[in-house]
């Protein structure tokens, strides 16, 4: 009988292939159907998020800027740019060009998926509003069972993400901490995270909406730290990434490497939420007179993700390199690579006493960590709410609080480690993002038609 993980390696690499030929020939194809949105509107995209053609009205809680800064904050930190170390560590900086090509086709799906979600978007009988990709499915198509499935892999997904690995990423974000003020255990940590996360939930989306306006303000924060802590010389550092990047840009593409680059693409995917829904799902909270508005702000983010994975590819070329990696992914290897990166690369450390500019990094990234986990169960509660037909609406909260509570307990323990909780994300967030995609096939009519609806509005 095969170990537990090998068989876990043999699906996870058997099913890279058709996931890869999933993301890259749908997102073709939907650009074309839409011909080339994202070419043609990244100017109104961006004035839309600014809110410069912002509608105000009861239709709707959040503005789109706030819808787009709490769906993808929080996918970009940790998701995406996990996704870059483990793209670098697989494949090298050679693998870049292709995400980036991918990214760049995935704005349409995102653009299909939010406008159909904030289309067919409802009130429940508290006169709350209610949206989902399941929805959406229900609403607007004959084809329930591809959402069904979708919302199956995206409840998983989420309770894993949000509840267990997000857990086990806040004690490594802490860690650093240790010697310098007493951090209590991994249920202690467990208990405050979730205080907070229940505070900010407490308020509904609107509450989450400026939550994650702030956090976009501490990114810039982030940003600036960043510069004035790291040794970073731009012009070198980007010359040499590429000089990397172009030495052998074919290697990933050969008959040997081929497996592993297929592999790198569908983890990094899982990783970067591709399609994931959790942007869309809040996005039909969004109060405009147009659901094609929302679409395009929605499809902004992909350019956030190459623009992310460039600058942390660039930053840390020198300190990570590509290793002999097989078809069998060794993730004991990247679970401690990652571990590495949040409590060592991102914290500055003078004579084993943290610098104080570190404590603006760890700050930042538990903001971060912290809109992660409420958007990930925001739109995992709304999602299973409309799977069961809000007969236990209350359910998915407490279960997702209950195995956060759990995983600090026994992480605490020793009982339980990461590695096999990424294992599972990474195969719930593939499965999740291929019936998402096919709902963005079945969704593209009506989008194409709130395009048009919208360009012929003259606004």
């Amino acid at each position: 009988m095969l170990p537990a993980t090998m068989k876990t390696d043999i699906l996870l690499s058997s099913t890279s292939y058709p996931i890869f030929l999933i993301l890259l020939l749908a997102g073709m194809y939907l650009t074309v159907k839409l011909g080339f949105i994202q070419l043609r509107y990244p100017f109104l995209s961006l004035k839309i998020l600014a809110g410069a053609l912002d509608w105000r009205s009861s239709q709707g809680r959040i503005t789109p800027g706030q819808a787009f800064f709490a769906g993808s904050l929080g996918s970009l930190i940790p998701g995406s740019f996990a996704a870059t170390i483990l793209a670098l560590v697989i494949s090298g900086p050679a693998i870049f060009p292709l995400l980036w090509l991918i990214h760049f086709f995935q704005a349409s799906t995102e653009y299909v998926l939010s406008t159909s979600t904030h289309r067919s978007r409802e009130r429940n009988q508290k006169g709350l509003i209610e949206s989902s990709p399941l929805l959406a499915a229900t609403r607007l198509t004959r084809v329930r069972w591809a959402g069904l499935l979708y919302s199956v892999f995206f409840i998983l997904a989420a309770l894993n993400a949000g509840s267990i690995l997000n857990i086990f990423l806040l004690k490594t974000v802490t860690a650093p901490l240790k010697n310098v003020i007493p951090i209590p255990g991994a249920l202690g940590l467990s208990i405050a995270f979730l205080f907070a996360v229940g505070l900010i939930t407490a308020g509904g989306i609107r509450r989450i909406g400026s939550f994650a306006k702030f956090t976009g303000y501490a990114s810039i924060i982030l940003i600036i730290a960043a510069v004035f802590s790291i040794s970073f010389n731009p012009v070198v550092h980007t010359t040499n990434f590429f000089k990397a990047m172009f030495a052998d840009i074919i290697l990933p593409y050969q008959r040997s490497q081929l497996p592993t680059t297929l592999l790198s693409v569908s983890v990094y995917f899982a990783l970067a939420e591709y399609g994931s829904g959790r942007l869309s799902t809040i996005a039909g909270a969004v109060r405009t007179d147009h659901s094609a508005k929302q679409g395009l702000v929605a499809q902004l983010f992909p350019l956030l993700q190459i623009l992310l994975s460039f600058i942390v590819a660039v930053l840390l070329y020198g300190q990570l390199s590509a290793k002999e990696i097989t078809t069998k992914l060794d993730i004991e290897q990247i679970v401690s690579i990652l571990s590495q990166v949040f409590s060592t690369v991102l914290v500055i450390q003078i004579d084993e006493l943290v610098s104080p500019i570190s404590y603006v990094f760890i700050a930042v990234l538990l903001l971060f960590l912290v809109l992660s986990t409420i958007t990930w169960l925001y739109a995992g509660n709304m999602t299973f709410r409309h799977l069961t037909n809000n007969r236990i609406p209350n359910l998915f909260a407490v279960v997702a609080f209950l195995i956060a509570l759990l995983t600090g307990y026994f992480y605490e323990s020793k009982a339980i480690t990461a590695p096999k909780f990424l294992y599972s994300y990474i195969g719930f967030a593939l499965f999740s993002s291929g019936f998402a995609t096919l709902l963005a096939f079945l969704f593209v009519k009506y989008a194409r038609q709130d395009l048009i609806r919208y360009n012929n509005s003259n606004q």
